[in-house]
């Protein structure tokens, strides 16, 4: 920046402005691929695509399986870090306490990005 005071001496000087820039998380996942039929207390699993669209990296991604009669043997399953268009896969096992047919699920699937 250049100026001059009321006398006509001119100066020039610098500086360093910082802005900080926030970039909208934006995951998505495909259809859920599950079971047309699932067992009481038998093992089954689901599985999915996780996608980036955003132009930020989701951090430390979580995914978990739950509901009233799921037994979720894994917890919540760290998929790690998903750089900005890029994907993952999610293929993930858990039992359930009664049977039920795929019209009638009873279960679904959290994820959160952590920091």
């Amino acid at each position: 920046m250049e100026y001059e005071d009321k006398e006509g001496k001119q100066y020039t000087t610098s500086d360093t402005v910082s802005v900080p820039v926030w970039q909208e998380l934006k995951p998505r996942i495909s259809k859920i691929q599950k079971p047309d039929f699932v067992e009481a207390n038998m093992p089954t699993n689901i599985s999915f695509d996780i996608y980036n669209i955003g132009k930020a990296q989701l951090r430390n991604i979580f995914v978990e399986v739950v509901g009233d009669n799921v037994i979720d043997q894994q917890g919540e399953t760290y998929l790690g870090n998903l750089s900005e268009g890029s994907d993952t896969y999610f293929d993930g096992p858990f039992y359930l306490q009664q049977k039920v047919s795929k019209s009638n699920c009873c279960y679904k699937v959290s994820g959160r990005c952590r920091k």
